[in-house]
């Protein structure tokens, strides 16, 4: 797992083409958001959803699907860039 810069996106993507899957912590740096985090409208979506809600935003650059995974915390929303998995509920069976 990386932290986010503002070229996160453009890394993330050229693991891929490397078949390396990897993720990134997703944050802004000063006022700006990494290129292709819409950050704003993501913290805006989740403004009245409970904590603990979760979903995946999915983008497509040049042909490569990848993933956006934002979790409602108490005082934020956490995001976290990948090209792999997507966030799924399951039952706890215990």
């Amino acid at each position: 797992t990386m932290d986010s810069g503002l070229s996160v996106s453009k890394g993330i993507l050229a693991m891929r083409e490397k078949g390396v899957f990897g993720q990134a912590l997703v944050k802004p740096r000063g006022r700006r958001w990494p290129v292709l985090v819409p950050g704003k409208y993501i913290d805006e979506y989740y403004q009245d959803k409970p904590i603990g809600y979760c979903k995946t935003l999915e983008q497509v650059v040049d042909g490569v699907k990848f993933f956006i995974h934002c979790q409602k915390e108490e005082t934020f929303v956490t995001k976290i860039m990948s090209c792999h998995g997507v966030l799924t509920r399951v039952e706890d069976l215990s």
